[in-house]
């Protein structure tokens, strides 16, 4: 992180955290539909060179789960437990926005996905600086990073992959 911005906590026993300046420019889109860019390292086994993901999707930011329909009709109908149960091993630093794991310090931008046949999720995998397929990122890479994902309401974001927010760089 080169470039810091200091935001207020979301409650007085949270000390003051210095975030990306970038993550300051997602608190200001609250409910506002925004094109999020991450990349990351992806789990390979020993001697496997090391391979980049890079994701591109669309998300909603400082969404209040709760209050989102979808979930709503969950608690009614029994899908969810009638009360939020909390978040395990993490802790609101800013409500509705940014998240800190317990175990390992990292902070999260918390995000509602977008699900809609008009935005779809590309994903681009790039070894030695090189792009690389889907087939060849999963040679000698973990199966936990290609198994298939269940869609969600709500996900969480690692801050420090984040590299762009509406296509610009942060």
């Amino acid at each position: 992180m080169t470039t810091l911005a200091t935001l207020a906590p979301a409650t007085p026993s949270h000390a003051t955290v210095d975030l990306p300046v970038g993550v300051h420019r997602l608190m200001s889109l609250k409910g506002q539909f925004c094109s999020i860019t991450t990349r990351r390292s992806i789990k390979v086994k020993k001697g496997v060179a090391e391979c980049i993901k890079e994701s591109r999707f669309t998300v909603r930011i400082g969404i209040s789960y709760d209050a989102q329909k979808a979930v709503i009709e969950k608690r009614e109908n029994g899908e969810l437990p009638a009360e939020n149960a909390g978040l395990i091993g993490r802790i609101w630093v800013v409500e509705n926005y940014i998240l800190q794991s317990v175990k390992s310090g990292k902070y999260l931008v918390r995000c509602t996905p977008v699900h809609s046949d008009s935005v779809k999720r590309s994903v681009s995998f790039y070894r030695n600086g090189k792009e690389i397929t889907h087939e060849e990122a999963e040679i000698g890479a973990y199966a936990s990073e290609f198994s298939e994902r269940v869609p969600t309401d709500a996900f969480d974001i690692t801050v420090d992959n984040i590299t762009h927010i509406n296509g610009i760089a942060i």
